[in-house]
């Protein structure tokens, strides 16, 4: 019986680990630095909590059609767009999420996503425009997944 037990715990806690490459860290540092640039539009997008943000989330993350990165729980990843209507995709093994924004050159976007279960892994949920405060906020506590500015 314990052996069945312990068994279990495993399938469970390794079942639910799910993570994405992160970047060095001096990356993550300079990308926290939150420079604008006045010739580009940047976007930070951060997984920022919701239900069980640690747990099996497995997103990816899309801009314009075109794949940026991916994201667990807590990472966030940053890129450049072209000024005026953007939307980004973000897509779980179970469900997406759309939305679109305008951007604008020397400015900064910050885009939250939450999370939510579901059926075998982590659903996207709350895809929303935060605050300059709010992510900058959520973008400090995060990790920077890889890749991550290109």
């Amino acid at each position: 019986m314990r052996f069945i037990a312990i068994l279990l715990f495993s399938f469970l806690t390794l079942g639910c680990a799910s993570s994405v490459q992160l970047a060095p860290s001096s990356v993550d540092l300079r990308m926290k630095k939150f420079l604008p640039d006045e010739n580009n539009a940047i976007v930070y997008v951060v997984q920022s909590g919701g239900v069980l943000s640690t747990h099996r989330i497995n997103f990816q993350v899309l801009s314009n059609g075109r794949f940026i990165s991916g994201m667990s729980g807590y990472t966030y990843t940053v890129f450049e767009v072209e000024p005026g209507e953007n939307n980004i995709q973000i897509i779980s093994p179970e469900n997406q999420e759309y939305l679109k924004y305008t951007a604008e050159n020397g400015q900064i976007t910050f885009i939250g996503v939450g999370s939510t279960g579901g059926w075998t892994q982590m659903r996207v949920q709350d895809l929303r425009i935060l605050t300059q405060k709010e992510g900058k906020e959520s973008v400090s506590r995060a990790n920077l997944s890889a890749p991550a500015y290109n």
